[in-house]
């Protein structure tokens, strides 16, 4: 019989990310004998930090500290722009049958966060806005 033991402490309640031991399991599909595995109750929508606390998945990666135990800013990747980059070029794909550049469809939408300034007479206006 084949079975994986918690290390985990109790009070843990088993959610967020905890090693487990599959050294006794048969045929081990998982690779290690002893792994993090990360158990959540979180809906659809939100993003399970490593302590079991959710928060809403919009959260993640922004750059600010909403989980507790500060997971939701781990692992973000944000944009590196090499050397040689030009902007005034848009990103395309190239084509192997046709042998031709494509440009890519990029989507981009901001949220509102806050009106800085208008003026009507200029016709403009300044806003603090999250590229999202």
């Amino acid at each position: 019989q084949s079975q994986a033991r918690s290390l985990a402490p109790e009070n843990s309640l088993l959610l967020g990310v905890h090693k487990m031991d599959f050294s006794s399991v048969l045929k081990n599909p998982c690779g290690g004998p002893v792994l993090d595995i990360k158990l959540s109750t979180c809906s659809a929508g939100e993003f399970t930090c490593n302590n079991g606390q959710c928060i809403d998945l919009e959260r993640r990666c922004d750059q600010t500290v909403n989980c507790k135990d500060e997971s939701d800013e781990d692992h973000c990747k944000m944009i590196f722009m090499k050397d040689n980059y030009n902007k005034k070029i848009s990103a395309f794909k190239y084509d192997e049958k046709t042998k031709e550049n494509i440009p890519v469809t990029v989507k981009i939408s901001m949220d509102i966060k806050k009106i800085l300034k208008i003026e009507e007479v200029n016709h403009v206006f300044s806003v603090k806005f999250r590229l999202v």
